[in-house]
């Protein structure tokens, strides 16, 4: 079942990776918000880091993920288009030098974080789905040991000082609760083997960001208390993707939020996928609460005479980083009207 997961998955990227890479016009006029804003940023910086993939020697690079600390930036890549691979944790500078490697192994990497300071946390699953190791580095990639084996956890790096914490199954129950204990609430994950996508973020006072990509929905979920909210993501942007993948197969659906982020004082940021590029690449900003506030639209260019697709997504401070599967990362600047 696992397998097929995998493989679910990797089709599910492939049919949205297609969506991304055609100009949207299922969508029409339409697909501008009506009562939402929608607020076109300006672009202060491109870098093209895939030069600096090729020197750490990474087979078929392709880049699943970004963050931004420290003044510079964060790539997780993975060799090959399948999972598990070979994955590597790149930490990288503005000018497009490599600071440090991280080889990870042939490992599925669940969820990672990346602090203020440049430290970084990664939830690492092992080929066989048998063991999860969460392993921290120092902001010089120095391996600072193994913080621990939480097989049933799914975001144990984003609730480490929390009284409360997010089990696989999507229980929330007490972090010294007894075992059998029954949870105190329940969200709802993926199963193994189910085409939902999760992504979680971090956000200030031991709170999670739970984003369903497939669903189009947000969870908060207070590990202080307990308690969570779910809303269903809205806007036009969110119902024209949503449009457009139900002409795929389920199992083949791609994601309608290919990529989420979160910044310091609490905001979600979640990329819209299937949108036309010459309108910019649509990140949908929500409030504390999830509540939706602004569309914020990022300008795009082009790579070797055809579309860029954009694949990640990081926030810090007033700044938004995009990045696309082969190492070119994008910044914009965020007005910070729609931070506070």
């Amino acid at each position: 079942m696992r397998i097929l997961w995998r493989l679910a998955k990797c089709a599910r990227i492939y049919a949205a990776a297609v969506g991304w890479a055609v100009a949207f016009l299922a969508a029409g006029p339409g697909a501008r918000s009506q009562g939402l804003e929608n607020a076109r940023i300006p672009k202060t910086a491109e870098v093209n880091f895939g030069p600096a993939l090729a020197q750490q020697r990474i087979a078929k690079a392709f880049v699943t993920g970004i963050r931004a600390a420290a003044g510079d930036v964060f790539l997780l890549v993975q060799s090959g288009f399948t999972e598990p691979s070979e994955m590597r944790l790149i930490r990288a500078s503005m000018a497009g030098a490599v600071v440090y490697g991280v080889r990870l192994g042939v490992v599925v990497v669940r969820d990672w974080y990346v602090n203020t300071g440049g430290g970084a946390t990664v939830n690492l699953e092992s080929a066989d789905g048998n063991e999860v190791e969460i392993v921290s580095y120092d902001a010089e990639g120095r391996r600072l040991g193994r913080v621990s084996s939480l097989r049933q956890e799914y975001f144990p790096t984003l609730s480490e000082a929390a009284p409360f914490r997010l089990l696989s199954s999507g229980d929330i129950v007490p972090r010294d609760g007894a075992t059998g204990r029954a949870p105190l609430a329940h969200v709802r994950l993926p199963e193994s083997g189910g085409p939902r996508v999760v992504l979680g973020e971090k956000l200030p006072d031991n709170r999670i960001a739970v984003v369903d990509g497939i669903g189009a929905e947000v969870t908060i979920v207070d590990l202080n208390t307990g308690s969570h909210e779910a809303r269903e993501l809205r806007a036009p942007e969110i119902d024209a993707a949503r449009r457009y993948y139900q002409r795929y197969p389920p199992q083949v659906r791609g994601s309608v939020v290919a990529a989420s982020a979160s910044d310091e004082v609490g905001n979600i940021y979640c990329l819209v996928t299937a949108y036309r590029p010459a309108e910019g690449a649509p990140v949908l900003m929500l409030g504390r609460k999830g509540n939706e506030r602004v569309v914020l639209r990022c300008p795009i260019g082009r790579r070797d005479g055809g579309v860029l697709v954009t694949t990640s997504l990081a926030a810090s401070g007033n700044e938004l980083y995009l990045a696309d599967r082969a190492g070119l990362v994008m910044v914009y600047k965020i007005p910070e009207i729609f931070r506070n």
